[in-house]
């Protein structure tokens, strides 16, 4: 009767054994499926190069899909380009990535030509209302960390504005780093407080000569080492420098290869992307 009894549970605990291994599995093809349907509002590498050289894109989700993404806009002469860090990672940023690459096509789409600052307080107003903030915690205060910029070929002109990130721009061997605002896009005030609307100023530089432009998201610079130490801005600053008198490939294993010799084997803590390109004088 004892040994009844164990057959039993050991019977049972294999079937549930099966059944969570099944459930994995599930879970598994889920996810790499949404890895799929989030690579798809990534900007094709050959479109931005028909615009802007030298493209290069570090990408490295904490986990398989994350809430890191750029963009691309292109209207004859006029490009815009983003770098966009939403709140979270895994499928909770995924989600919140789908939802900012779509109101930012929007916000586009109805303030094309405008300046960039314009377009984000565009995108806040619109993400307020698309997830009811103004209702306070009972709703997703979630949003997202952005910087955009507006590139006039034909004006030679270089507009910028960022929610919490930076860009690193290099002309002439001298570096610019444009800072933005530091307010994110979504969510109550740092009070606590219903604020639908928010200013975000823009930044305008001439182009001259060849341009290089860094935009990083902070999974980056907030990195740790095995001494726990941050990469920091400061490192961050000298490999963006470093890249700029790089050719594509050169840049992007440099990048790779520096990232990779810091965190060594330290757990990612959160998604990480890097952009550069290269505005070339006409």
């Amino acid at each position: 009767r004892i040994l009844g009894r164990q057959l039993m549970v050991l019977l049972t605990l294999r079937i549930s054994l099966v059944d969570l291994e099944k459930k994995n599995n599930d879970i598994g093809e889920s996810i790499d499926y949404a890895r799929k349907i989030q690579h798809s509002i990534f900007p094709e590498t050959e479109e931005i190069e028909k615009h802007l050289s030298d493209f290069v894109l570090y990408y490295q989700p904490k986990n398989v899909i994350g809430g890191d993404f750029c963009w691309f806009y292109n209207n004859d002469d006029i490009n815009y380009f983003a770098v966009v860090d939403c709140t979270g990672h895994s499928v909770p940023g995924a989600l919140m990535s789908m939802i900012i690459h779509s109101l930012l096509n929007e916000a586009i789409s109805e303030l094309m030509n405008h300046e960039p600052g314009r377009i984000l307080e565009t995108l806040h107003e619109k993400l307020y209302s698309y997830l009811q903030q103004e209702k306070g915690d009972e709703y997703s205060q979630d949003g997202c960390d952005i910087s955009l910029c507006r590139i006039d070929l034909q004006k030679r002109e270089f507009q910028f504005s960022g929610a919490r990130l930076y860009s690193y721009v290099y002309r002439n061997n001298e570096l610019t780093i444009l800072k933005g605002t530091s307010k994110s896009i979504g969510g109550l005030s740092i009070a606590g407080k219903p604020e639908p609307a928010r200013s975000f100023k823009t930044e305008h530089l001439a182009l001259s000569g060849s341009t290089y432009i860094v935009m990083a998201t902070d999974g980056i610079t907030d990195q740790l080492n095995e001494k726990d130490e941050i990469f920091g801005t400061g490192r961050l600053t000298e490999l963006s420098s470093k890249c700029s008198s790089l050719s594509k490939a050169e840049a992007s294993r440099l990048i790779s290869e520096t990232i990779n010799e810091w965190k060594l084997n330290t757990s990612q803590q959160d998604d990480m992307l890097m952009t550069g390109f290269r505005i070339e004088p006409r």
